[in-house]
């Protein structure tokens, strides 16, 4: 009995984990937004380096993550006079027996003084037990809860036409950091930001986006080959139903 017991503790121990682990992310992104520091930023991305450094302190001190950075560029295919596009990106890591992990993608705008909002993306490792509602432990939501320093920038109404008390859909989505959330902007932003432009074939911030894709990404993409390559339920089923993690 008592080696049967060891081998199962053996394979379990094996197996392939499909997230990374909320400390393992708060690891990660101590280290990553360090690392993104030290990239060489556009010129007006000058406070971006002083907010990571501070944010990689906080979070090392306290244990807990909470960030907000944005940027702005021309709208891609708006006409010359169009108002900038203010982009904002957002990460909230509060570990504990309920924990919170968020990162949030917003598009705004600033117009006779106004700031309004026209996108915002949810991205969310929930982790709660599925009760009544199944949902993805891994989602995007359109609009999702309104952070405090997002509220700060865009008074009411806000993102309000987006019906943020509406949770449907959560959409299963790939694992986030908040270095892949900047690389995804910065790739949406690249034909309108000459320094974005350059920024994205720059080494250092290549690997940044490597590393942060071998830690997050890379055990999320061999779990589902895994998964699927056993030829059980439907995979979209699977993230429904209890994580194994």
């Amino acid at each position: 009995m008592p080696p049967r017991q060891s081998r199962q503790v053996s394979r379990a121990n094996q197996q392939p984990s499909c997230y990374v682990t909320v400390d393992g992310l708060l690891s990660h992104e101590v280290d990553s937004l360090n690392h993104m520091a030290t990239v060489p930023w556009p010129a007006d991305f000058w406070a971006w380096q002083i907010e990571l450094q501070k944010a990689a302190r906080a979070a090392s001190n306290q244990g807990s993550l909470n960030l907000h950075l944005w940027f702005e560029a021309p709208a891609p295919r708006a006409a010359r006079d169009a108002p900038h596009h203010s982009i904002e990106l957002g990460a909230q890591i509060l570990p504990g027996q309920a924990p919170l992990v968020t990162y949030f993608f917003a598009i705004g705008s600033l117009h006779n003084g106004q700031r309004t909002g026209l996108r915002k993306l949810d991205f969310d490792m929930d982790l709660t037990p599925r009760t009544q509602e199944p949902k993805p432990t891994m989602h995007s939501q359109i609009s999702g809860r309104m952070s405090p320093s997002l509220g700060q920038r865009y008074g009411p109404p806000g993102f309000d036409n987006m019906v943020p008390s509406l949770d449907k859909p959560r959409i299963v989505c790939l694992p986030k950091s908040f270095a892949l959330l900047a690389h995804l902007a910065f790739l949406e932003y690249q034909s309108t930001h000459a320094g974005i432009s350059n920024l994205i074939s720059d080494s250092k911030w290549l690997s940044v986006v490597k590393n942060a894709e071998q830690k997050i990404l890379k055990p999320h993409i061999d779990y589902c080959a895994s998964w699927m390559q056993r030829g059980e339920e439907s995979l979209l089923s699977h993230f429904y139903s209890p994580p194994r993690v």
